[in-house]
């Protein structure tokens, strides 16, 4: 049996640069486990319902997860939940996991703010007329 080298750090690692480069071929970088087609689905739904939606890498105690931005009403990303991760007999597992908590240690996403183009209030100004 071969050894695993992607483990939950890098599997956090690639399903944060996949979400955020809306790029699902990079899973295809967790070459030494299985990622199941419902994880792909899953996350492609999660994609597709949230377009503006980032991760970031985060800790829970000693665990790797990614923390799940998405913006508010105020032009700014906010956490609203985390994602956790699993290998289990090889095979990638992913739980999504609705709550902020306090003890979640995480980077910021790349960018806090949205950009102007992107704000609802730019809608039907200058080029997006």
């Amino acid at each position: 049996m071969a050894e695993m080298t992607t483990g939950r750090d890098g599997l956090r690692d690639i399903v944060v640069d996949a979400v955020n480069a809306k790029d699902p071929d990079l899973f295809s970088l967790a070459d030494d486990i299985h990622v199941p087609p419902s994880l792909l689905d899953r996350t492609m739904e999660v994609m597709e319902r949230w377009p503006r939606m980032m991760l970031s890498r985060g800790q829970l105690d000693t665990e790797p997860v990614a923390a799940v931005w998405l913006p508010d009403a105020e032009g700014r990303y906010a956490r609203v939940g985390h994602l956790e991760f699993d290998i289990e007999d090889g095979s990638a597992r992913m739980e999504i996991v609705e709550e902020v908590r306090g003890d979640l240690v995480s980077e910021p996403p790349a960018g806090l703010e949205v950009a102007d183009w992107e704000d609802s209030e730019a809608v039907g100004e200058g080029w997006l007329v």
